[in-house]
């Protein structure tokens, strides 16, 4: 590839030597003298239609400024509009076109490689393409994988994915015979649309399992999700996946499950009404305990209304474990029936939150 910066130091170097300033050369070539200044600092290089102008100015020779041999002689053809029998003559390949590319029009680049192309048919590899994918048209880039002749994989397009449209790599991924895992999706989940990938993850469910979900739910859909979820077995997973659960579908899966240990886990971002019906389940089937471990997450009108009915069937110990969650309007009333049933001792656990 060009090395831009060593470019920029000999048209600084050629330009102190002609004694004029980077706005008096900005003015000569007709650009900018930000365009001058990128030029020598090795952030940009001229275009290529400039470089005859250029060295006539700095009293040199496109070889002077450009010292790669085969890039320099396709740069001397492509000016002279003889690149077609130059790169017949001399093989060029992608990487050489690569390497002129910063100083090509997008559309110049893409001429020419068309030539390329069609003078090393059935060679071209993918990998070749990635070394020219941010100099050309996602549209002409999505032309020239789909003409390849070899196989590529989806780990193949993750270098290319910023580089295509977001349709265009969804119909690549979908052209590949590969049986793909959700974890070969993760690095090229951002370039997609989401119902693409929900398309594409529930296609690698189905050819590998669900391994791999959580990295990538932050890219999908909470519908989705919800609909992927379903597919999970794993009460780990169903723990990682929560944060990126709409609140219903989280609440409606936490419905489901027995085991209360994981409805624990999934609190934090459950529905404060099914979080309120699951303690109220708990509470009449005699699991009264667990409802402890869901009050920091349960409103405190809802928790109120266990903890009273706690009250009224005698149940103090679970009153009084409830009571730092409980308003203390709800405590007050609560006491009171306490005490009609067992008088004022039966509050001194609770005495202290009053």
């Amino acid at each position: 590839m060009f090395q831009t910066k060593n470019t920029g130091l000999k048209i600084s170097q050629l330009r102190k030597e002609k004694n004029i300033t980077q706005m008096e050369l900005a003015d000569l070539m007709g650009v900018s003298y930000q365009a001058v200044s990128n030029w020598e600092r090795g952030n940009s290089m001229p275009d290529i239609t400039k470089l005859p102008d250029l060295a006539k100015i700095l009293n040199t020779s496109i070889d002077e400024l450009l010292s790669e041999e085969k890039s320099l002689n396709l740069i001397k053809n492509v000016i002279d509009g003889k690149e077609g029998s130059y790169i017949e003559e001399e093989n060029v390949s992608i990487k050489n076109v690569a390497d002129i590319a910063p100083i090509l029009k997008p559309s110049q680049t893409e001429t020419i490689l068309d030539k390329v192309i069609d003078n090393n048919k059935g060679k071209v590899t993918i990998r070749e393409i990635a070394e020219i994918a941010g100099s050309i048209d996602d549209s002409f880039l999505y032309k020239l994988i789909s003409q390849l002749d070899e196989k590529y994989t989806i780990k193949d397009l993750c270098e290319l994915a910023p580089h295509l449209d977001g349709d265009d790599l969804y119909k690549l991924i979908k052209q590949s015979s590969e049986k793909f895992r959700i974890d070969d999706l993760c690095h090229i989940a951002p370039h997609l649309d989401e119902s693409d990938l929900y398309r594409l993850v529930s296609k690698a469910i189905e050819y590998n399992g669900v391994d791999g979900l959580e990295k990538i739910a932050p890219h999908l859909d909470e519908d989705d999700l919800a609909e992927l979820v379903k597919h999970v077995d794993d009460s780990n997973m169903i723990v990682k996946l929560a944060p990126h659960l709409d609140e219903d579908a989280l609440s409606e899966i936490a419905e489901k499950i027995d085991d209360f240990k994981l409805i624990v886990k999934l609190a934090p971002n459950m529905d404060e009404d099914a979080l309120y019906r699951i303690a109220k389940k708990a509470l009449d089937s005699g699991n009264a305990c667990e409802i402890v471990k869901l009050a920091p997450f349960m409103d405190e009108d809802d928790l109120g209304d266990l903890a009273m009915k706690a009250a009224k069937a005698d149940n103090v110990d679970l009153v009084t474990s409830l009571a730092p969650h409980l308003d203390s309007d709800n405590l007050q009333d609560i006491a009171e029936v306490i005490i009609k049933k067992r008088g004022i001792n039966g509050i001194k656990g609770i005495v202290s939150f009053l």
